[in-house]
């Protein structure tokens, strides 16, 4: 009977270890498959990063040519320029990114040559500014005009199509894990079938196996903590770590619906650091960055909550001021500008500030439009003596001339 009992509690154990065993091994390959999808989900985040920072960067260029032939004054190309030199290093990024799908290549190439052929277009209509005028300029700037359209389309498709084997992997992970996890039911079914005198030892594999599958949802939640840190780094400047353009209009956007529900108003101002280029070119670009490192931090923390401080460009800075009057913002203004001058002359740094405001009784519907008033308020300061801060008050009932577009 003795021999009888433990030929089945031996042959009970064996049965739990190899079912524990197969478990194992069925829950190791689902960790693979998913390994794989995270994998393939950080690779297609990184495609569009760098999709979005080339397109991004196109804008830049695109919008420096408006720019200049709305205002007539070369700085405004600035952070157009240097977009048109990032976005072939994004390009090619994606060209190694993308190396292991043709159809991808295709269409990165193909963007590649609308690019360069946008560039080229930009620097032409520059070119004939200087040298023709604006007139003629604006004829070969609208000449392209869809150009710039057609390299959205093919960005858009780059997208899509990394979107779909986005989710064919995902698909096929989920088929592979979903297999896995009915085979793990069968086990554990029969694992139940096999409990008897070894019943503490499989109870005891179980809790390892729980062990085992927390750890599994432990490395998912850090990974997408990591995303989501990703995410929030994408909307900060990487040198002066405050808000970048995209999050500044992010945070316009909320405050404008706020400031339209309450009946408040809000304040977009420009800040622009005269002669920055002449410091870098006689002190070094170490020089520069600490300059607008130490601009950025000194804005923010002078600013009220709910205030927004981003870079929006090489040397140019916005602010958003929410529910303030005209009065305020001017005091508000000139006490920054007071500081960072306090600050720029400590350091021999001899640079000034030109800023730029306009009070919004009632935001417009346009974040771009509330920024390019205030830019233009900025511009008009330093075309008078620069080192100076001007702020109007800006009511949308009131008719205004359309600005010139340029597709």
């Amino acid at each position: 009977m003795k021999v009888k009992m433990s030929w089945k509690i031996t042959v009970g154990f064996l049965l739990c270890v190899g079912l524990i065993v197969a478990m194992a091994g069925l829950t190791y390959l689902r960790t693979q498959e998913l390994a794989v999808q995270d994998k393939r989900v950080v690779h297609s985040n990184e495609v569009v990063s760098e999709l979005h920072a080339a397109i991004v960067n196109l804008g830049d260029a695109e919008a420096g040519l408006r720019r200049l032939l709305l205002t007539g004054d070369d700085p405004c190309l600035k952070s157009g320029c240097n977009g048109a030199l990032e976005a072939p290093e994004h390009l090619q990024r994606l060209y190694q990114l993308t190396a292991d799908a043709p159809s991808q290549q295709t269409r990165v190439a193909e963007l590649d040559r609308a690019s360069q052929s946008e560039l080229a277009r930009i620097a032409e209509a520059v070119d004939i500014y200087r040298d023709q005028g604006q007139a003629a300029a604006t004829a070969v700037a609208l000449s392209g005009r869809g150009q710039f359209d057609h390299v959205r389309q093919i960005a858009a498709s780059l997208a899509q199509e990394e979107d779909r084997t986005l989710q064919t992997t995902a698909e096929k992970v989920e088929r592979k894990a979903g297999r896995i996890t009915s085979f793990l039911r069968l086990l554990a079914a029969s694992m139940l079938l096999a409990i008897g005198t070894c019943f503490y030892t499989i109870r005891k594999e179980v809790r390892g196996l729980a062990r085992v599958q927390g750890e599994l949802a432990q490395s998912q939640e850090k990974l997408k903590q990591a995303l989501e840190r990703e995410q929030k780094l994408s909307r900060c400047d990487p040198l002066t770590q405050v808000a970048n353009r995209r999050a500044f209009f992010e945070a316009l956007e909320v405050e404008c619906r706020r400031a339209r529900r309450n009946g408040w108003p809000v304040s977009v101002a420009y800040v622009d650091v005269d002669n920055f280029k002449n410091l870098n070119d006689s002190m070094g670009h170490a020089a520069g960055d600490a300059l607008l490192t130490t601009v950025a931090g000194t804005m923010k923390r002078n600013l009220r909550a709910g205030s927004c401080v981003a870079r929006v460009g090489g040397d140019e800075f916005a602010l958003m001021i929410p529910d303030v009057g005209l009065r305020e913002v001017e005091m508000t203004l000139h006490r920054i500008r007071g500081l960072l001058l306090k600050e720029v002359q400590s350091n021999g740094w001899p640079v000034t500030f030109s800023i730029g405001a306009v009070m919004f009784n009632k935001p417009v519907e346009s974040g771009e439009e509330m920024i390019h008033l205030a830019d233009q308020e900025m511009y008009s300061v330093k075309n008078r003596s620069k080192n100076d801060i001007s702020v109007v008050a800006v009511d949308v009932t009131a008719h205004r001339q359309p600005s010139l577009q340029i597709n």
